[in-house]
């Protein structure tokens, strides 16, 4: 009985189907449709989003994505990171809506906005996910709208709202309870070299408040 039980397993497409909700077990490929998918397990793909606006992608596990065109985007990332302007205009913009959402690992070429990432984030060049909450590690740059946890880079590191390190040659945050380690270090419009730091409470200040109101 168990085994007709495991075979009636392997048979399936691994995936429950409910009102909207489509979940996928043990590995999934990426970009995923215009359903609402969860992914439990192993996301593996291009780029770890819905190929339409409509839907939404959870993933509970590993995501594993190769994006080739975050390579474009360095150049000027470097330079718009090395100038360090306190204006949020040069900022990651607020995603309207968060189309994805990580818990676990993810490894990526690059990640782009409309991600809220939670946990521990590999980057072989640039993170642009609009909310980080945990490790964030990448080889040239990282920019969000917020980040909670760490900011990790060779090159830069930026946020308009910012709990935790930032870690990197030059580094910018907006406003937030922050300590940054670098060359050139802007929280608000104070600037300072080697190290930076501002961990007075905000009051009446929430990520996600801030979010809408931008």
């Amino acid at each position: 009985m168990n085994r007709f039980a495991l075979i009636g397993l392997l048979l399936t497409a691994f995936f429950i189907e409910g009102q909207g909700q489509i979940t996928r077990y043990v590995l999934w490929i990426t970009p995923t449709g215009k359903n609402n998918v969860i992914i439990d397990g192993l996301a593996l793909g291009i780029m770890a989003q819905p190929a339409s606006p409509e839907g939404s992608l959870r993933i509970n596990g590993i995501n594993v994505e190769v994006l080739p065109l975050a390579v474009f985007t360095m150049p000027g990332s470097m330079v718009l990171t090395m100038l360090n302007v306190p204006e949020g205009n040069l900022y990651a913009e607020a995603p309207e809506r968060s189309n994805s959402v990580i818990h676990g690992v993810s490894i990526s070429g690059g990640m782009f906005e409309q991600v809220e990432m939670h946990g521990l984030s590999l980057n072989l060049i640039n993170s642009y996910v609009g909310f980080s909450y945990g490790t964030e590690m990448s080889f040239v740059m990282n920019s969000n709208y917020s980040f909670s946890g760490s900011q990790l880079s060779g090159w830069g590191n930026r946020a308009v709202e910012g709990h935790g390190l930032q870690f990197g040659l030059f580094n910018s945050c907006q406003s937030g309870r922050v300590v940054q380690i670098g060359m050139f270090n802007r929280i608000g419009n104070r600037v300072l070299p080697l190290i930076n730091f501002d961990l007075r409470k905000k009051s009446g200040r929430d990520r996600r408040q801030s979010k809408m109101k931008r």
